[in-house]
């Protein structure tokens, strides 16, 4: 099953025999025309209380494939970072706690990309890709257009022992290694579609 969050808003793509549940989502859309996912995102964006849907096709990656030719895609990668400690390396933008991410460059694997952009946005180095996490998506507007992102995550380790730098240019604030609690209180304040990831 995939998972795409618009806003506080989450829209699951799966399969004919993925268990559907109720109470958790409002509604569910068998086979869904293009047509249909441009006028659900359109209505999320919109909507101030937070929903979740269900999409359900035959095929979940045909299912996939179909809604991200309705939008704007680009990739970008990033990284879940552990120092010796066991701390996690979190950055703090726009109001909010984050992972460090970024785009991908043309050409760029995004394997390489996401220890560009920790490099770059945090000022660690020796890192080390110890496994793919699973990717995220979601949906933003900027400029009028509606860009669906695909972040690939991966888990790294890193043994620098370089003061963090946040990458200011890119809005932000602090980078800090953060202990658990520290790492639990900040997944209250970020993005829907990292809540799962901030708790690993």
């Amino acid at each position: 099953m995939y998972k795409v969050f618009v806003n506080e808003h989450l829209i699951n793509l799966g399969s004919k025999d993925d268990f559907y549940d109720p109470d958790r989502s409002i509604f569910q859309i068998n086979e869904p025309s293009n047509e249909e996912i441009e006028l659900l995102v359109s209505w999320l964006l919109k909507e101030k209380i937070s929903q979740q849907v269900f999409l359900k096709s035959e095929d979940e990656d045909s299912l996939l494939n179909s809604f991200v030719s309705c939008f704007t895609f680009i990739e970008a990668a990033g990284g879940l970072v552990k120092n010796i400690q066991g701390e996690t390396l979190l950055i703090y933008r726009l109001d909010k706690w984050d992972l460090p991410k970024g785009k991908l460059e043309k050409g760029e694997l995004p394997r390489d990309a996401a220890i560009r952009e920790v490099e770059e946005e945090c000022n660690v180095d020796q890192l080390k890709i110890i496994s793919e996490l699973p990717s995220t998506y979601h949906i933003y507007v900027q400029k009028n257009t509606i860009y669906l992102k695909r972040t690939y995550w991966y888990q790294m380790e890193s043994n620098s022992s370089k003061p963090l730098v946040p990458q200011s240019e890119e809005g932000i604030e602090k980078v800090v290694w953060a202990d658990q609690i520290t790492r639990i209180k900040a997944s209250e304040n970020t993005y829907a579609s990292l809540k799962e990831l901030l708790i690993l």
